[in-house]
C-alpha cells in the first residue's frame, strides 16, 4: 500500500536541539507514511520538550509532569489536555496492536506544534520584540 506524500512540517523556532529532532523525524515519518512511527517520535518530542522547559519539576512520569505543570499554573487547562493526548497515543503507538492512520498521526504532529510554539515559540517572539523595542527607544 502506498501512501499519499504528504508534506513534511518543519519544527517550530526557538525550541531545544532535541526536541527538534524528534519533531522532524516525526514529520519525516509522517511525510512517508510510517504514522505509527511518527506518532512515538511526537510523544517523544513532548517529553524532551517538557523536560527541557521545566527541569526543576522532580517528575519523571510525563503523566505526573505534565499534571505538575498545570498545577503550578506553567501551562493552560487547554494544553494540559493536549498534553495528556499526544502522551496516551504515543502510548498506543508504541504498545497496541493497532497502527496509527495518516490522520491521527498528523493531528498529533498538529498538537505537538502547538504545545512547542505555546511553551518556547511564543514567548522567545515577544521578548525579542520586547528586545528591539527597548533598542530603539535608547537610539
Amino acid at each position: 500500500m502506498v501512501f499519499p506524500e504528504t508534506e513534511k512540517i518543519e519544527s517550530p523556532e526557538h525550541i531545544p536541539e532535541r526536541a527538534a529532532r524528534a519533531f522532524d523525524e516525526g514529520s519525516d515519518c509522517l511525510a512517508r507514511g510510517s504514522a505509527t512511527a511518527a506518532a512515538a517520535m511526537f510523544r517523544r518530542c513532548l517529553e524532551i520538550a517538557l523536560k527541557e522547559h521545566s527541569p526543576d519539576i522532580e517528575a519523571w512520569k510525563l503523566e505526573k509532569r505534565i499534571d505538575k505543570l498545570f498545577t503550578e499554573g506553567r501551562i493552560t487547562v487547554d494544553l494540559k489536555e493536549w498534553a495528556h493526548r499526544i502522551r496516551l497515543e504515543g502510548n498506543d503507538a508504541l504498545h497496541e496492536a493497532e497502527e496509527f492512520t495518516p490522520e491521527t498521526a498528523g493531528e498529533m504532529m498538529e498538537f505537538t506544534r502547538m504545545v512547542l510554539m505555546y511553551l518556547y515559540t511564543l514567548p522567545e517572539r515577544i521578548k525579542l520584540r520586547i528586545e528591539t523595542v527597548e533598542a530603539a527607544k535608547t537610539d
